[in-house]
């Protein structure tokens, strides 16, 4: 932070003032004080820690992956989807993706689109043995996918412009 935050430094640019036989008896006391605010490891068990770690993963990763799968239901205009690795299903109705890992019968990710974001739908089935059902793997394959999936939707409109170029250069040498 520099020289004005050292200890000399706040005492000589900040005003603050230290004086040891006044201050440090306050110092001690305050140190044997408990705390006001616990800490998560004071309020929860060891235990719930990687639950807590595999529940904030599999949000995360829900939510890198979920636009992704909406600009690829979009992109093609159909509610179920395969590639190679993955099924992709929108159900309508309810709002709500499925992200299925072939040849799994569960889902790996559902989540809710409510007021243009996402919101993931926790449930039990989704950690197992304190691990997320979304992986790192998973991630990577999908924003890889999005990689893809934006050069050629950017392949697309180019061509379209061209199109449209030649569209109107054509119509302005008829109308000559």
């Amino acid at each position: 932070l520099g020289q004005a935050y050292t200890f000399p430094g706040l005492q000589k640019h900040r005003q603050i003032s230290y004086d040891h036989n006044l201050d440090h008896q306050e110092l001690i006391k305050a140190s044997e004080r408990k705390p006001v605010i616990e800490t998560i490891e004071q309020r929860e068990p060891e235990r719930s820690k990687p639950l807590e770690l595999a529940q904030t993963q599999q949000r995360e990763r829900s939510l890198i992956i979920a636009p992704i799968l909406r600009d690829y239901i979009n992109e093609v205009r159909q509610a179920n989807l395969e590639t190679e690795d993955y099924r992709v299903f929108w159900q309508k109705e309810q709002q709500t993706l499925y992200l299925y890992k072939k040849p799994e019968a569960e889902p790996r990710l559902k989540i809710k689109l409510e007021n243009h974001s996402f919101e993931p739908i926790e449930s039990a089935d989704y950690i197992q043995e304190n691990q997320p059902a979304l992986t790192s793997a998973d991630v990577s394959y999908w924003q890889q996918f999005a990689i893809r999936l934006n050069q050629v939707q950017e392949q697309n409109r180019k061509r379209q412009q061209q199109e449209q170029q030649k569209k109107r250069t054509r119509g302005r040498g008829l109308s000559r």
